[in-house]
């Protein structure tokens, strides 16, 4: 008995030693999906490198779906912070955006690769083609952020109803290859936006100079 829950005792609390805590709510926007993005992608890793190091069947067979969870919701963040920071559309024309997209990477993709291009129109397309694919593979097995989050349907219809085999090494590996790319566009992008911020403040002053 001393093993089940006890009367009284709290989930979460804020006390105890400093390595036994997490802190959340830190930051600002951009602070806070930086936050979740590595949180999501490195647990994932986490779970990888310890099925692999365990090679158990049953513990392969079982982290696959909480993996391929995290690495969808990683992706899925990563894309969403790439086009609120870098869009220059509206609040209300951001929210219809999210609104519309909800959970479809491919409509995600869309809007982000606009940006991208837009912001590298000289680059070579191939990368951007290829990140496009990984992306495009990832919805095609997982579309709406369902088929690792329940083995059901609403109308109790099997979500996976064929044997399939997946490779987490490989897994892994390509996601790092994502998170590369990512993580390097949306870095440059944001020294673009910080630029325009401050060239917009220099002619502002300027211009109040002149008046």
């Amino acid at each position: 008995m001393s093993d089940f829950p006890k009367k009284g005792e709290k989930l979460f609390i804020s006390g105890g030693y400093p390595t036994e805590y997490s802190h959340i709510a830190w930051g600002d926007m951009n602070m806070q999906f930086y936050g979740y993005i590595q949180g999501y992608k490195n647990a994932a890793d986490t779970l990888i490198i310890h099925a692999l190091e365990k090679g158990c069947p049953f513990v392969l067979d079982t982290c696959v779906f909480p993996v391929c969870f995290l690495y969808r919701q990683y992706i899925e963040l990563a894309l969403k912070k790439i086009y609120l920071s870098n869009t220059k559309d509206t609040e209300e024309e951001k929210r219809r955006t999210l609104q519309s997209c909800q959970h479809d990477l491919r409509k995600i993709w869309s809007k982000v690769k606009v940006l991208i291009r837009s912001d590298f129109p000289d680059d070579d397309k191939s990368v951007l083609n290829v990140v496009e694919d990984y992306i495009n593979q990832f919805a095609k097995v997982d579309k709406n952020s369902f088929a690792f989050r329940y083995p059901i349907t609403k109308d109790l219809t099997l979500i996976n109803d064929k044997e399939k085999f997946i490779n987490l090494r490989n897994l892994a590996e390509r996601m790092d290859e994502l998170e590369s790319f990512l993580s390097t566009v949306s870095g440059v992008m944001s020294t673009h936006r910080d630029f325009e911020k401050e060239m917009a403040l220099y002619y502002a002053s300027e211009m109040d100079g002149y008046y």
